[in-house]
């Protein structure tokens, strides 16, 4: 879907400094053309888009572009980017990798120290998975320390 495909881009180049549109073109599976259109487009509805051709050239985001980030906060964003990435290393999955960069692209850098990892195994009990993960990320937010100790299973 083309409007999937624009907005797709529009992360792609958030997260990145600056891509070729060969590089979008194998990324997104389209041809250069079908990207320099895609770029136009986003250029008409008021993305500002530079680029610069030749050797090292390609497309990047002004300076000054920001995403409007008033719908997620930092946490939230984090809460999100953590749970879809433990989903995404188990079962890989494109859309789940686009959401990632989607979340990514609002909260850059200034959280990744921020994050609670949880490493889920198959056989981890999925009822008390709820309840362990809400006390988690209270104790992340309130900046405790966990100790976790691992049993034998029976």
């Amino acid at each position: 879907m083309k409007v999937e495909r624009l907005l797709n881009i529009l992360m792609y180049l958030i997260n990145r400094k600056k891509v070729s549109a060969n590089a979008l073109a194998e990324h997104f599976d389209v041809s250069k053309r079908t990207i320099q259109r895609d770029i136009d487009h986003l250029t008409l509805a008021g993305i500002p888009i530079y680029s610069e051709i030749g050797r090292g050239g390609g497309y990047q985001l002004m300076e000054h572009f920001k995403m409007d980030k008033s719908y997620l906060n930092a946490s939230e964003s984090n809460l999100l980017y953590t749970f879809l990435a433990d989903i995404e290393r188990t079962t890989p999955s494109d859309e789940i990798q686009t959401t990632c960069n989607k979340l990514m692209a609002l909260f850059p850098k200034d959280t990744d120290n921020d994050r609670l990892i949880i490493q889920m195994m198959p056989q981890f009990n999925q009822e008390n998975f709820s309840v362990v993960f809400k006390q988690l990320t209270k104790a992340r937010a309130e900046h405790l320390k966990v100790t976790i100790a691992k049993s034998a299973s029976k």
